[in-house]
């Protein structure tokens, strides 16, 4: 599960749809994005029911290399575990980053 460093708190969520409903919207889906300058791209949360915990991201595994790794050596961690994103773009063009430590954590809790 990959959780950004500010997810959507579902008071947010319920208070958007609210006011949604309110403007004569009768079904609003709040669905989070997540990304930074040096990736040049954005993750789209996947759609979900509201009685249910987000289940994440949709990743482009043909786009970028999204690791978590451990925050004082940066050494990669196991999937499930907690830790900083790294990112590394796949067709990244002028300036390339590799392995960029975001300072974002997922929380694998």
């Amino acid at each position: 599960m990959f959780w950004p460093a500010k997810k959507v708190s579902e008071g947010l969520r319920v208070k958007l749809r609210e006011l949604a409903l309110e403007l004569g919207a009768p079904k609003v889906v709040v669905l989070a994005t997540y990304g930074f300058t040096e990736a040049r791209q954005a993750w789209a949360e996947c759609p979900f029911p509201q009685d249910h915990p987000s289940p994440g991201y949709h990743l482009y595994p043909d786009m970028g290399v999204i690791e978590v790794v451990e925050p004082q050596t940066g050494e990669p961690l196991p999937p499930g575990e907690t830790g900083e994103i790294v990112f590394t773009p796949l067709d990244a063009r002028g300036t390339v980053v590799l392995r960029y430590r975001t300072g974002d954590f997922v929380d694998a809790g």
